[in-house]
């Protein structure tokens, strides 16, 4: 896949320990163009049970969404700048991406 410098990119996954309760967590990174004067956002939250690990899958790009949709209200005449959003997920391990600063 191409870098394409006028996206944002969000990165997500989730991830569930297959114990009695079926506990999981999600976790996203949000990039931002570097002609966005916004810092890179990075989220874990490991509060489900009785997941699967589908469900925690969609979870983690519906809160991902729901951040840049709120960020957009906020920001909205720096990131309509942006020309795409980019979504990936199960494609690396979160702990293990290296934030960019703007």
């Amino acid at each position: 896949m191409t870098f394409n410098p006028h996206a944002i990119y969000i990165n997500c996954d989730g991830a569930m320990d297959y114990d009695s309760k079926n506990t999981g967590g999600v976790g996203y990174v949000i990039t931002f163009p570097e002609f966005i004067e916004l810092d890179a956002i990075s989220e874990s939250v490991g509060r489900y049970i009785g997941a699967n690990i589908e469900r925690l899958e969609l979870q983690a790009i519906i809160q991902s969404m729901e951040e840049v949709l709120r960020l957009s209200k906020v920001h909205y005449s720096e990131l309509r700048k942006a020309t795409h959003i980019i979504i990936t997920t199960d494609r690396f391990a979160l702990q293990d991406w290296k934030i960019r600063s703007n």
